[in-house]
């Protein structure tokens, strides 16, 4: 919990000053109360979200001792302040006292939500580590996002007529997909479980996931499910049912298949660049930029992805850095092979966010009993 809380003051100041260029705003020209009314909700959300992480894992880290909470909390208050502030000498970040207060809030949110975790799991302990709900939540997101449902019946059979309009053209690429999404999360929940004979029953979570999440989909604005994904959702459970008693071989499909996944994402469509194109060496700089909904889609399949292989890799018997290290060698391939390549924007970020995730896993496996089976 320390590490998840250390990086989360990181990934604080980081959000906040970046880009990191140098440029003193005079005081008497920043505007310290704006017009709510000119602060876009994206930046609402941005100071908001930036800041729930710390509240959250700085409310659980040393929650026992209450005098050393209170102090780690009124210290983390006083940090969001003052990295506000170092905005003054950051060019394009202006300060304001909205900001401060949006900060605030995020913290205050992440507190609560500390809170009443710490008093769910007295009562009901985790039957399986963190890191499983983790890749759950980030799965759910990237499924469900934006989150907006409509109750216009005509939109919501607009949004069934392009699923199946979507659909005529049966993409396999789009099915395997969601094959190897379906049997991984399989794998994933019953390496993490203590009972390691659940199979029937994560099975049977697996075919209720498909049966609501695609249907939630439709409700859902401007995400449109096709049959192909459902079709490849119910083969990979049926895939994980099949290998119930594989239970070595279907880790080492599962970490097979996510690593497909990952080069049909990075590399394709196999189209060689007329000019070469430099890698981007600014961490985490295309998640600063452009769209927070697309930046918040990214993020949440790579982090279902990345800390997926990373999991299975430890449970095959790797180490949580040398999984995290490999992860980051395959990745840092991928980005280099995109210098030359058409299917992406080369960049560093992904690499080191396979380092943290790896530094971090240790922590995210321990309420759980994982095997070297699953």
């Amino acid at each position: 919990m320390r590490a998840l809380f250390y990086l989360s003051l990181f990934m604080l100041v980081y959000g906040s000053l970046y880009p990191f260029s140098y440029g003193f705003t005079p005081l008497d020209q920043i505007d310290w109360f704006p017009d709510t009314a000119t602060v876009s909700k994206a930046d609402i959300l941005g100071n908001v979200a930036l800041c729930i992480p710390a509240g959250l894992f700085g409310a659980l880290y040393g929650m026992e001792k209450r005098y050393w909470f209170w102090i780690r909390l009124s210290l983390t208050v006083l940090f969001a302040i003052l990295v506000q502030f170092a905005q003054i000498f950051i060019a394009g970040r202006v300060p304001s006292m909205l900001d401060v207060v949006f900060n605030l809030i995020g913290l205050g949110t992440g507190l609560i939500a500390a809170f009443c975790l710490r008093g769910f799991l007295k009562r009901y302990p985790m039957p399986l580590p963190p890191i499983v709900f983790m890749l759950l939540g980030a799965f759910l997101i990237y499924q469900l996002i934006p989150f907006v449902p409509s109750l216009d019946w005509g939109l919501v059979k607009g949004n069934l007529k392009s699923s199946l309009a979507a659909s005529e053209n049966f993409s396999i690429e789009s099915m395997l997909r969601y094959l190897a999404y379906w049997f991984t999360l399989g794998a994933v929940f019953l390496a993490g479980a203590r009972d390691q004979n659940r199979t029937g029953w994560i099975f049977g979570l697996l075919l209720l996931g498909a049966v609501t999440v695609f249907p939630l989909r439709i409700l859902i604005l401007k995400n449109d499910p096709t049959l192909a994904q459902f079709f490849g959702a119910f083969l990979g459970s049926i895939l994980f049912l099949a290998m119930t008693k594989l239970r070595e071989k279907r880790i080492y499909l599962a970490i097979g298949l996510i690593v497909l996944v990952l080069l049909n994402n990075g590399l394709t469509p196999f189209i060689f660049r007329e000019e070469a194109q430099m890698i981007s060496l600014m961490p985490f700089g295309g998640f600063l930029s452009g769209s927070m909904l697309a930046n918040l889609i990214a993020l949440s399949w790579k982090l279902f992805i990345y800390s997926q292989l990373i999991f299975l890799l430890i449970i095959s018997g790797l180490t949580p850095w040398r999984a995290g290290g490999a992860v980051a060698v395959l990745l840092l391939s991928m980005e280099t092979a995109q210098i030359f390549l058409a299917a992406g924007t080369p960049e560093i970020t992904d690499p080191i966010l396979a380092l943290l995730l790896g530094a971090i896993m240790p922590g995210l496996m321990q309420a759980g009993n994982q095997r070297s089976t699953a």
